[in-house]
């Protein structure tokens, strides 16, 4: 992103993570990222792993088209 965009992001960014408690979004000077915390107490089965990363990719998809409206893309 641009420098001219870091301000649009940035809000972005702490809406996102007011509103969607499952992932944290931090921009960095270079690059955006998201995480999010996974519970693992008692162990990990297949079917979770797959429930997380499936939770995961949902809450990016809807942070890159959220990213898109903001910046106008």
């Amino acid at each position: 992103y641009s420098p001219e965009q870091r301000p649009t992001l940035e809000a972005l960014a702490n809406d996102f993570n007011r509103r969607y408690s499952i992932a944290k979004v931090i921009v960095f000077d270079d690059a955006i990222a998201i995480e999010r915390y996974v519970i693992t107490d008692g162990g990990v089965t297949r079917e979770h792993v797959s429930h997380e990363l499936s939770e995961f990719l949902a809450s990016s998809d809807v942070l890159v088209e959220q990213m898109i409206a903001a910046l106008g893309l």
